[in-house]
């Protein structure tokens, strides 16, 4: 605890700083200028014997003067090239135009700055020789440090990126948890099994034949669940045929009150989706909706462009709801921004409720890492 109480006392001043825009600014231009000449100095000290370090002051304030017009315009032109050409859209296209822009400029500054310091002193004291040594090893010192930046810029990037993927992969297999956990309490809940545990035993000595039937069919959504559970994406064709067993259990634990309309074409079913969207879309609407002998429910299954498979009821909201987690279609919505741009359309007007979710071309290619 001491150590950890430690680590934030030192982190702050850095946090400050970084955080102070104008401080961060400022000081990076002032210590710029100051390693560089200081780097410079002590090349030149070890090339010529006779040079002295630390004597000239106005080359350090010059070097500051020149730092403050180098990073001024190399934030110009980054700035410019976020626009542009953002690190997101490519980031090595975003490297290269970068170092080449920020070198360019940096050179013609240098090339202009040299220049008129050379013609200004020349008229003062008349022509003087400038070591063409000089002139490259302070050019290159330049453009090389330069490039240091871009890469600290261009890693930064990419720190910043490894950061958040790690991120989304967290909060992604958060989002699995606790969908895997909403499918399985909506299917092993005790009001599921109480209510299909009833109706077998009724359907035994009415109908043998409909109570086989209907513990085939129980059979087949538990199979489903306890396969296609981890999955990211499944078929349609796979999906519509799970659906379908879960509605012959309700249809014959609700009779008459419940009636199912589905409307999706042979086309449609080579088309993606997350799994148990559709059961889950289907409990909600039991969950919030009265059913009824006066009031039945209509729940409604079709495609539309987009493409969309759409789940449409009428809206009768029951007085008292059951209790809800509030996971479900919140969930469903998280999870789809994990495999596409598309959204997932809610739209509820006084006499419907409809949910509309995208279907996808392939389990990989809409996948957003």
């Amino acid at each position: 605890m001491e150590k950890k109480a430690s680590s934030l006392w030192l982190d702050k001043p850095l946090n400050y700083f970084l955080a102070n825009n104008n401080l961060w600014r400022w000081g990076s231009i002032v210590f710029s200028g100051l390693f560089v000449n200081l780097f410079l100095d002590l090349i030149f000290g070890l090339l010529y014997r006779n040079y002295i370090l630390f004597t000239n002051a106005w080359s350090y304030l010059g070097a500051i003067l020149l730092s403050l017009v180098i990073l001024s315009g190399i934030r110009s032109i980054n700035k410019s090239l976020d626009l542009e050409h953002p690190w997101e859209e490519n980031s090595i296209k975003r490297f290269r135009l970068q170092t080449f822009y920020n070198i360019s400029y940096v050179l013609l500054i240098m090339f202009g700055v040299r220049y008129l310091t050379n013609l200004f002193f020349g008229l003062i004291n008349g022509p003087s020789f400038t070591s063409l040594i000089n002139e490259v090893l302070i050019t290159a010192t330049v453009a090389i440090i330069t490039f240091i930046i871009v890469l600290i810029d261009w890693g930064l990037y990419l720190l910043n990126n490894w950061r958040n993927s790690l991120a989304e992969i967290e909060r992604f297999k958060k989002e699995r948890l606790e969908y895997q956990y909403e499918t399985l309490r909506n299917q092993v809940n005790p009001h599921f099994l109480f209510n299909s545990l009833n109706t077998i035993s009724s359907l035994i000595y009415e109908n043998p034949d409909s109570a086989n039937k209907f513990v085939k069919q129980l059979a087949k959504v538990y199979r489903y669940v306890l396969e296609y559970q981890n999955k990211d994406l499944v078929p349609l064709a796979d999906e519509k045929t799970f659906v379908e067993s879960f509605i012959y259990l309700l249809e014959l634990r609700f009779a008459n009150n419940l009636t199912f309309k589905i409307d999706i074409p042979q086309t449609a079913l080579k088309y993606y989706l997350i799994p148990m969207g559709l059961q889950m879309l289907i409990e909600n609407a039991l969950k919030h909706n009265v059913v009824g002998k006066n009031k039945p429910l209509t729940i409604e299954i079709c495609t539309e462009e987009g493409p969309y498979i759409v789940v449409r009821h009428n809206l009768q909201r029951k007085q008292q709801v059951e209790y809800s987690s509030q996971i479900g279609l919140k969930n469903i919505k998280n999870r789809y921004q994990f495999q596409t741009e598309l959204p997932v359309l809610v739209v509820e007007t006084e006499s419907a409720f409809i949910v509309k979710l995208p279907l996808l071309t392939n389990p990989y290619e809409n996948f957003i890492s």
